[in-house]
C-alpha cells in the first residue's frame, strides 16, 4: 500500500495491479458548465466531493454530506455523465489537487467502466490470479464504476462490484456509478445489486435543450476567443437541441474553420447556417464499407475465418484480431457502438469500449499490430 504524506500506511492507498485497471483521465482544471440538465446531479457530485473519508479505519468518520455516501447517475448516452465523475475529481478535497492518474491511484481512486470491470475480472480468473483485482476493489477509498449496463448477465462481476460497494461504506469511503436508466431498468442485473442503486442518492441526466446548447456553444467560442452572434448561437441552439456535449466540441470547431475559411473572425449566422447546411447535406464520396465487409478484411489479415473472429473467446490468437475487428468496425463503418456489440454477437457496447481501449494500447505499444491494421484500414479506404 501506498504511504500518505505523514509517513503512515493507509488501507485506502491501494496499487491498482489488477489486468485491464483503467486510469483516471486528468482533464485539466476546467470548470463544468451548469445547465438546467445537468443542474441536480452537480449539486449531488458538489456534496460528495465535500465529504472526505477517514485516512485510517481507526479514525472517527467525516461528516457524511446531506446526500449519503453512494451517488448513481443515469440518463442517455451523451449526457454528461463522465464529465460530471470529471468534476468530481477535479473538486474532491482529498483528490482534487492530485494531478496524474498514478497519484490518484495511490490515493484510493478506483475507476472502471462495467466492461471493463467485467474483462478485468474475465482476464484476472482466467490467468489463475483475482486476488490482486478484488484487494484493489475492497480497498478503495473512491469507487467509480461508469456504465453498468456493461455488467449485466455478469453474476461473478456483480458479485465482486457489490461487496467492492459494501467495504467502501463500511470504511467510510465513497462511490460513485452511472448508468443508461433507472436501478430497475437495468436489464439482467441482480435485484441485490439494485437494491444497493437504489439505496444511495440516484440522480438523473439529460441530453442539453435548445436554450442549453446555445450556452454551451457560447462557453466554447469564449474559449476559443471567438466572437459568437446571439442570432448564430440561438440558431444553433434551435437546430441541435440533444446533441451531446461531446459532438457539440467538434461541432465548434467545425465552425471555427468554416469562419476562418470565409474570411471572418467569429460565428456569424450565416456560418451557423453553413454549418447546418452542411450537417443536411453531407453525404460521402463513396459510401462507408459496412460491418461484414470489415469483418471479412480483419479475419483475412489474421488469418481467421469471420466466426472465429466473432464467437466468444479468449484465445492469444483470436483477442487482438477482434479487438481491431471492433475497433476498425467503429471506425470506419461510423456505425453505432451498439450496431458494433451486435454485429460481434454482445449484449451490450461496454465490450466494444473496453475493446477500443485495449486496441489503442496494442496499436501504440505493437509493430506488427499497427502494420496489419494499417494495411486494413489501406485497403478498405481504397474499395
Amino acid at each position: 500500500m501506498a504511504k500518505r504524506p505523514d509517513g503512515a500506511r493507509s488501507r485506502f492507498a491501494p496499487t491498482l495491479r489488477g489486468p485491464g485497471t483503467a486510469a483516471v483521465a486528468d482533464r485539466g482544471p476546467t470548470p463544468l458548465l451548469e445547465i438546467p440538465e445537468n443542474a441536480a446531479a452537480l449539486a449531488a457530485v458538489r456534496a460528495l466531493a465535500e465529504s472526505v473519508p477517514p485516512a485510517d479505519a481507526e479514525e472517527e468518520p467525516a461528516a457524511s454530506p446531506a446526500l449519503g455516501p453512494r451517488l448513481y447517475l443515469y440518463g442517455p448516452a451523451g449526457c454528461g455523465k463522465t464529465r460530471l465523475i470529471d468534476e468530481l475529481l477535479r473538486l474532491d478535497r482529498s483528490t482534487g489537487a492530485l494531478r496524474t492518474a498514478a497519484e490518484r491511484k495511490a490515493a484510493g481512486v478506483v475507476r472502471f467502466t462495467g466492461a471493463g470491470l467485467a474483462a478485468a475480472l474475465d482476464e484476472a480468473l482466467a490467468g489463475g490470479f483475482p486476488g490482486p483485482l478484488r484487494e484493489d476493489l475492497l480497498s478503495a477509498r473512491l469507487l467509480i464504476v461508469e456504465d453498468l449496463a456493461g455488467v449485466r448477465a455478469k453474476p461473478k462481476t456483480q458479485d465482486l462490484l457489490l461487496a467492492a460497494l459494501d467495504a467502501v461504506e463500511q470504511s467510510g469511503g465513497r462511490a460513485v456509478l452511472s448508468g443508461p436508466g433507472l436501478p430497475g431498468e437495468l436489464p439482467a442485473v441482480s435485484q441485490r445489486l439494485t437494491d444497493r442503486l437504489r439505496g444511495g442518492v440516484c440522480v438523473s441526466l439529460n441530453a442539453p435543450g435548445r436554450e442549453s446548447v446555445a450556452t454551451i456553444l457560447g462557453r466554447f467560442a469564449e474559449r476559443r476567443r471567438i466572437a459568437a452572434t446571439p442570432e448564430a448561437l440561438r440558431r444553433l441552439g434551435n437546430a441541435l437541441a440533444g446533441t451531446s456535449v461531446r459532438e457539440l466540441e467538434a461541432i465548434a470547431d467545425r465552425l471555427t474553420e468554416l469562419a476562418r475559411a470565409a474570411g471572418t473572425t467569429g460565428w456569424s449566422e450565416e456560418i451557423a447556417a453553413a454549418l447546418l447546411a452542411g450537417r443536411e447535406n453531407a453525404a460521402p464520396d463513396r459510401p462507408p464499407p459496412t460491418l461484414a465487409a470489415v469483418s471479412r478484411a480483419v479475419a483475412g489479415r489474421f488469418g481467421l475465418t469471420v466466426d472465429q473472429l466473432r464467437r466468444p473467446g479468449r484465445s492469444a490468437a483470436v483477442v487482438p484480431a477482434r479487438q481491431a475487428g471492433m475497433a476498425l468496425c467503429r471506425e470506419l463503418t461510423g456505425e453505432p457502438l451498439a450496431a458494433v456489440a451486435r454485429h460481434f454477437g454482445r449484449s451490450d457496447h461496454g465490450t466494444v469500449m473496453h475493446a477500443l481501449k485495449r486496441f489503442a494500447e496494442r496499436e501504440q505499444g505493437d509493430a506488427a499490430f499497427r502494420a496489419n491494421v494499417a494495411a486494413i484500414r489501406k485497403a478498405l479506404k481504397a474499395r
